[in-house]
């Protein structure tokens, strides 16, 4: 936290099973000592056949941005 402004656009990403999106936005929101705002999206690569492999998950949180929900 004392390395950002209050206003930093935060992003963090997980590549492990177990670091889902929730886990991800909740420590994301507690190092930024804000929300609970951050949006999470998997990160998947789609295959020509169309299976999907899964890669990870991935949350941002911009404090300048309203509370999206």
């Amino acid at each position: 936290r004392g390395l950002a402004n209050d206003d930093a656009f935060w992003v963090l990403s997980a590549h492990t099973p177990e670091w889902d999106g929730r886990r991800l936005a909740a420590v994301l929101e507690d190092a930024a000592l804000a929300g609970p705002w951050a949006s999470t999206r998997r990160l998947e690569i789609e295959a020509e056949s169309g299976a999907l492999l899964t890669l990870g998950w991935v949350a941002l949180l911009d404090p300048l941005r309203p509370d999206p929900r």
